[in-house]
């Protein structure tokens, strides 16, 4: 799957980036959500294996579609991951029908009814995707340490106190040598470039 990409390094958004066969976006894309996808399954009832299984069926589906995914005015990406992801977990139960009294009987049964209704690919009322804030967390997290090298450090001290450590505009331009100005676009230049890596811009 990784062959169709080349060795190039490119900005902007890792969706961009993507598209132009970037090898260095996919590996950071599938870093950040492989997780995820992994968390969703095992939420489903699979166990480890097929968890790894689903994951790279997601990721093979990504990269006949990525091209033409454009997300909906209120879509995301990881809700359009999520649809696939739900396809997949809807498919992978309905061929194995065993598995679902093996796995864990009726609870199991009432949590795969999410899962079928016909869904397509790109169907924008699919985009809420039932990740937990922890979840959620850990994506983040994920991205931050991706850019943090790209990041000049004083940007990206006053960016870590004022969004991590919720320090004080003020304080944070004193202890920086910053003005305040300096911290909130600092702030912002990062925001900025976690959404582009988690694909949100």
């Amino acid at each position: 799957m990784k062959s169709v990409f080349n060795s190039s390094i490119s900005s902007g958004s890792i969706l961009e980036r993507i598209r132009s066969l970037d090898k260095l976006a996919w590996d950071q894309f599938v870093e950040i959500y492989a997780p995820l996808i992994r968390h969703w399954c095992l939420q489903s009832g699979m166990n480890e294996a097929d968890a790894a299984e689903i994951n790279q069926e997601v990721f093979a589906q990504v990269v006949k579609a990525i091209a033409n995914f454009r997300p909906s005015p209120n879509g995301t990406l990881r809700g359009w991951l999520w649809t696939i992801t739900r396809n997949r977990i809807r498919d992978f139960f309905r061929q194995q029908p065993s598995r679902v009294a093996m796995s864990g009987g009726t609870d199991l049964q009432v949590r795969l009814a999410q899962y079928e209704d016909p869904i397509n690919v790109f169907d924008e009322e699919s985009d809420n995707d039932p990740t937990s804030e922890s979840e959620s967390a850990k994506l983040m997290s994920r991205a931050i340490k991706q850019i943090e090298s790209d990041v000049e450090a004083r940007t990206w001290k006053a960016f870590w106190k004022a969004v991590i450590d919720g320090e004080k505009t003020a304080d944070i331009a004193e202890e920086l040598g910053m003005t305040s100005n300096n911290v909130r676009q600092a702030k912002s230049r990062v925001l900025r470039r976690i959404r582009q890596q988690l694909g949100e811009l």
